[in-house]
């Protein structure tokens, strides 16, 4: 969570101990029914995309013991890709490594 003293530009707060206590500015809460694909495609496609513009990207995830943290961010324990499965961090790489990929291919092409 980023803490904020300007409210105006968060879209989502939530307020630690009482109406005195910090507030604390998120982006948006997914329950545990939202599918992998889903999770990743709405909130972490455009990180990558940054990331191969040049900039930091960090993805946070938050939840009292047993909520499934993990497991949306590396997928099942027994493979690292598991298709529908596959948590958040493999998708990234995937996606990463595809685009320097292309890249690749279309700089290769270029200087043939």
């Amino acid at each position: 969570f980023e803490q904020h003293s300007c409210h105006s530009k968060c879209p989502n707060i939530v307020r630690i101990g009482g109406e005195s206590g910090p507030a604390f500015c998120f982006d948006q809460v997914f329950d545990g029914s939202t599918p992998q694909k889903a999770l990743y495609e709405e909130r972490l496609v455009p990180l990558v995309k940054s990331c191969l513009e040049g900039y930091n990207a960090t993805t946070f995830a938050y939840g009292q013991t047993a909520s499934g943290k993990t497991f949306t961010m590396t997928g099942p324990t027994t493979t690292m890709h598991d298709g529908d499965n596959a948590g958040v961090i493999p998708r990234s790489i995937e996606s990463l490594f595809d685009q320097l990929n292309k890249w690749r291919e279309t700089r290769t092409t270029k200087n043939s």
